[in-house]
């Protein structure tokens, strides 16, 4: 290892920094120590540390499988200023209405389907706020960002309060009207939510008492899909999920649950980049909520599916999604977890070649130094301290030259986070 081009790296990471002496001397310290730890570590290449996609993106279910009627409730939410007299009025009505009277389930229920239209709107609305917030954010408008993300944090509060407020009603329909004629619609709408919230177990009991209980239930493929999902995503039992997502195949075979159950089964990669490429184009048919998440899952899975397939190179990885994004960005997004799904198995060389492919797709634009710096941490794990050296030089040359010449997106946040990424890198 030359100490000297080490110094002269750290030199030119302080300098590019704006460190002060002080600093800098104490990182150079820092840094050389870490080398030396390097060199003496094994040779055997590891993993980056750091979170995986699962771990970063949840490792729940990521589609929601809306009946009818729910999203034709969702797209009645303009009227939620009618409906909050409407559900004070409603609240009162079941208040007066006899436990006994057959009329009180089904009062119970309509003020369930209120409440979820309710929480569905105030979610929609946090979700633009966020979008806003990011909008100003990116703008340099600090303060605006910070009043749109408080917005969006009191619009997540009543939706959340809704949907509890829902479940707390379901409970009291289970629990006092179990001969209610539609107890299979209020057991999935309570998974349904349950899931969305978080209660993955809870969602299973209520998706396992569908399949128990209601043989002939309209909503029996997508309760085995629930159940599925949370064998596959939270059990991690993948025999037990393949019985389930077979189940939801054998019960109606057009479904929308059916068609990602069948992408889902797709065990060998090259079997599964075939499944998940059918789902693509059939999602590509409508705009609907439903096929809309469905593409943006199934893409994610494409990408998983490539990386752990052999034959399937990453040299003609962009060419390949480029047939299936709906442009540019979209193709940038799938490499790039193409990159980390490689660096997560420990194929730091293939990683390295998508970031590079990256950084050559995208002159003039700031997020290609997040792109260096990656390799730059894939390099680490490599024990090459020689190798990591050059990294980092070029990784500082990048940040430099982009912060300087103010690549696109290079906004004062962005280049703020990036001197604070290299800073913590070189403190470590």
């Amino acid at each position: 290892m030359n100490k000297r081009f080490v110094r002269f790296v750290l030199t030119s990471m302080a300098a590019a920094m704006l460190l002060t002496s002080t600093t800098a001397v104490a990182q150079n310290v820092a840094f050389e120590e870490k080398q030396q730890a390097q060199i003496k570590s094994a040779k055997e290449p590891k993993k980056a540390e750091r979170k995986t996609l699962d771990q970063e993106e949840g490792s729940g279910p990521k589609v929601e499988f809306q009946t009818d009627e729910m999203v034709a409730a969702s797209a009645a939410s303009e009227k939620i200023e009618l409906q909050q007299s409407a559900i004070k009025k409603l609240q009162l009505r079941i208040r007066n209405t006899d436990e006994d009277d057959p009329a009180k389930p089904q009062l119970m229920e309509r003020m369930g389907d209120m409440l979820w239209q309710k929480a569905r709107y105030y979610e929609l609305e946090a979700y633009d706020y966020l979008s806003k917030a990011n909008e100003a954010g990116a703008a340099g408008d600090t303060a605006k960002q910070q009043q749109l993300l408080a917005k969006k944090t009191e619009d997540e509060k009543i939706g959340r309060e809704a949907r509890e407020e829902m479940l707390k009603l379901y409970r009291e329909i289970l629990k006092y009207h179990s001969d209610y004629e539609q107890i299979d619609k209020i057991r999935y709408y309570m998974a349904f939510n349950m899931a969305e919230m978080g209660y993955a177990g809870e969602a299973y009991e209520q998706y396992s008492g569908i399949v128990r209980e209601h043989s002939n239930s309209r909503y029996l493929p997508e309760a085995f899909l629930g159940m599925a999902e949370y064998s596959f995503t939270i059990e991690e039992d993948m025999p037990t999920a393949l019985q389930q997502y077979q189940k939801v195949v054998s019960v109606d075979t057009n479904s929308s649950a059916a068609s990602y159950a069948m992408y889902k089964m797709g065990c060998e990669p090259k079997k599964a980049l075939a499944q998940f490429e059918k789902v693509i184009r059939e999602a590509d048919k409508g705009t609907d909520k439903r096929r809309t998440d469905m593409r943006k899952e199934a893409l994610k899975d494409l990408v998983k599916a490539y990386s752990m397939w052999d034959a399937a190179k990453p040299g003609n990885a962009r060419k390949y999604f480029k047939g299936f994004a709906a442009d540019d960005a979209e193709v940038d997004s799938m490499m790039e977890r193409l990159a980390r799904l490689y660096q997560e198995n420990g194929k730091i060389d293939e990683s390295n070649f998508v970031y590079n492919q990256l950084i050559a797709a995208n002159p003039g634009k700031f997020k290609i130094v997040g792109y260096q710096h990656e390799i730059m941490l894939n390099t680490e794990t490599l024990s090459n301290p020689t190798a990591l050296a050059e990294d980092i030089q070029r990784t500082v040359a990048i940040f430099v030259k982009a912060r300087d010449e103010k690549y696109e997106g290079a906004t004062p946040e962005a280049v703020k986070a990036e001197n604070d990424k290299l800073e913590q890198y070189v403190s470590d």
